[in-house]
C-alpha cells in the first residue's frame, strides 16, 4: 500500500461526539458516512479529527 492509497477524511463534530458516548455506534456511523461520500474507501483509523481511509477499488 502506498501513500496514494490512503486518504484523510474530516468528519463532522456530531460524529466525534458519538465516539465518547457509544464506540460501536461511532464506528457504524463513520462507516456509513465514508460509504456514502467516498465509496471507493474503507475507514481504517480515527485520529485527531480525521478518519484515515484506504482506497480499495481502482
Amino acid at each position: 500500500m502506498n501513500e496514494k492509497d490512503l486518504h484523510r477524511v474530516l468528519i463532522k463534530k456530531e460524529l466525534w461526539d458519538l465516539q465518547h458516548v457509544d464506540v460501536e455506534a461511532f464506528k457504524e456511523a463513520v462507516k456509513d458516512y465514508i460509504e456514502k461520500g467516498y465509496p471507493e474507501y474503507t475507514p481504517i483509523k480515527a485520529s485527531k479529527g480525521f478518519i484515515l481511509c484506504r482506497r480499495d477499488r481502482r
